[in-house]
C-alpha cells in the first residue's frame, strides 16, 4: 500500500476554508486518515450499477476523534478543511492521475451542502464538469 502520494513525500496539510475536490478514480481505493485538525468530507456515488447511486453522505473527521475514511472506486470525494489540518492520504496502487475523473464541488445534482458559504477552489477544481456533463459523455464510472 502507498502511504503517501507518490508526488509527495509528507502528509498533506491544508488551511482553513480550503477545499479538494470533488474527484473520483476508476481503480483506485483512498483511505484518509487527519492527523490534525477537522474537516467536512462530502461523498457521493457515481456508480450507475450500484444500489446507492446518486446517494451522498456528508460528515466530519477529526484527528482528535482518531477518525480514518476508506472511499472506493467510482464514489466521488471531496473535503473542506474545517481547521488548519493535515491528512494522511492512503491509496491501494500508486497514484495514477488518468485513473482521477472531477466532478464539480457545487454540482446542482449533488447539492453538497458544503459549511463554506466562499471557499477558495482551486483552477483545476473549477474546472470540473458536472454530474450531467460527465453523463452525457460517458464519463461516469462503469
Amino acid at each position: 500500500m502507498q502511504l503517501l502520494r507518490r508526488d509527495t513525500d509528507q502528509p498533506l496539510p491544508h488551511n482553513e476554508g480550503s477545499p479538494e475536490g470533488l474527484h473520483f478514480h476508476r481503480q483506485q481505493h483512498d483511505w484518509w486518515v487527519p492527523i490534525e485538525g477537522t474537516f467536512q468530507a462530502a461523498l457521493a456515488d457515481l456508480r450507475p450499477k450500484s444500489p446507492t447511486f446518486m446517494n451522498k453522505a456528508v460528515f466530519r473527521l477529526s484527528a482528535e476523534e482518531s477518525q480514518c475514511l476508506l472511499v472506493p472506486p467510482g464514489v466521488a470525494h471531496g473535503f473542506l478543511a474545517l481547521s488548519d489540518m493535515t491528512l494522511i492520504y492512503a491509496v491501494d496502487r500508486y497514484y495514477d492521475g488518468t485513473d482521477e475523473q472531477g466532478v464539480a464541488w457545487n454540482d446542482h445534482t449533488l447539492a453538497i451542502p458544503w459549511e463554506s458559504a466562499s471557499p477558495i477552489i482551486s483552477e483545476r477544481d473549477r474546472r470540473n464538469p458536472d454530474v450531467e456533463q460527465l453523463r452525457l459523455s460517458g464519463g461516469l464510472p462503469g
